[in-house]
């Protein structure tokens, strides 16, 4: 739901949520937070072939403090 720009505004997702959304120009952000512990996995999936108009969105994970967390190498979309 907009606005969704920043983390204040930050929507709120659950384990095993979905979501789904347009990015409408080269400077819109989409921001998310949910609940989660050291050791949890998180995957997050977009494929290519669903951004027709433009590349993939770039996806970023931060902490609690708005520190960046290290990701690991992407896997391939699932067909």
């Amino acid at each position: 739901v907009e606005p969704n720009d920043t983390p204040a505004q930050a929507g709120v997702l659950r384990y095993g949520d979905s979501v789904y959304g347009d990015l409408n120009d080269s400077d819109d952000r989409d921001t998310f937070r949910f609940a989660g512990q050291a050791g949890d996995r998180v995957a997050v999936a977009g494929c290519e072939e669903y951004y027709w108009y433009g590349p993939m969105p770039t996806v970023a994970l931060f902490d609690a403090a708005q520190n960046p967390v290290a990701l690991a190498q992407p896997n391939e979309c699932a067909a």
